[in-house]
């Protein structure tokens, strides 16, 4: 494996919470999206939706191992929905930039998302309004439709949003920077349509296939293990192989834990860096 103290450009995945609402194991799913293979180098990050404790949650990720990390380090969020096990630090993130940091924070979601932001953000409605506290950039669900984080010495990053099946508007992400996909299911049950989305590459006629897929697993509303290891041990050897060594599972609930880690997938674990390969 690579030094992962070069500070090579690439991209890079940090959970800081890999649980789902009620654990008491884990913090509540959230990831920081760095464009390099160490997000010790990154003061641009990309943070994928902020339950709180947010700033807690970073802290103890980052354990002294990539130069401190904080909000100050994020310069995108991106929200997936809002259910408060995904959305709770809003209030703390708007105030944090606005008070702290003087500046706005780039803010992604869908249309339906962006609308209810705002009664989370009515406890500081003295301190202005939602484009007050964030630049705003809705993101829309149609094939072909992304939206470019700026262009840099490290290249630009593209991302892409689908819906998922959850009870309120959440998006499914696919994040591409220079030549790496990440794929993220975020919350929804298992919709084979949205699978194979997910796994599909950024150019399909190439044939090229995301890099590192992120999948929730849970109980209910949310995707069914049974179902998504069914699809995968259905596919030819080879393929379901390859599907299985770049998934990692995410957002699980405490019960399933010992069977997650008796099965074939890898887990998301909290402050363990995944590098995009």
């Amino acid at each position: 494996m690579p030094d992962l103290n070069l500070g090579r450009p690439g991209l890079s995945v940090l959970p800081l919470g890999v649980g789902d609402a009620f654990s008491t194991l884990h913090y509540p799913a959230c990831m920081l999206v760095s464009r390099y293979q160490n997000p010790a180098w990154d003061d641009e990050m990309t943070l994928i939706d902020c339950p709180q404790p947010i700033r807690k949650m970073m802290r103890e990720a980052d354990d002294g191992r990539f130069h401190g990390l904080d909000l100050h380090r994020v310069g995108t969020l991106i929200l997936t929905h809002l259910h408060a096990d995904h959305a709770s630090g809003l209030e703390t993130v708007a105030a944090f930039f606005k008070i702290v940091l003087g500046r706005k924070l780039r803010l992604i979601a869908l249309p339906w998302v962006l609308d209810g932001v705002p009664p989370f953000l009515r406890a500081i409605q003295n301190l202005g309004r939602m484009d007050d506290f964030f630049d705003v950039m809705p993101i829309y669900p149609q094939e072909d439709s992304r939206v470019q984080l700026g262009t840099t010495e490290e290249g630009a990053t593209f991302i892409e949003a689908r819906r998922a099946r959850h009870p309120t508007s959440t998006a499914a992400l696919r994040i591409q920077h220079r030549d790496r996909l990440l794929a993220y299911s975020s919350d929804t049950a298992f919709d084979q349509g949205l699978w194979d989305w997910l796994c599909r590459g950024w150019d399909a006629s190439k044939g090229a296939q995301a890099d590192l897929i992120v999948h929730e697993v849970g109980h209910g509303i949310h995707a069914d293990y049974d179902e998504l290891a069914k699809h995968i041990r259905g596919l030819h050897h080879n393929m379901a192989r390859d599907r299985t060594e770049h998934t990692r599972l995410i957002h699980y609930p405490d019960d399933m834990l010992p069977m997650l880690e008796a099965s074939a997938f890898r887990l998301m674990r909290e402050g363990h860096l995944e590098v995009v390969w």
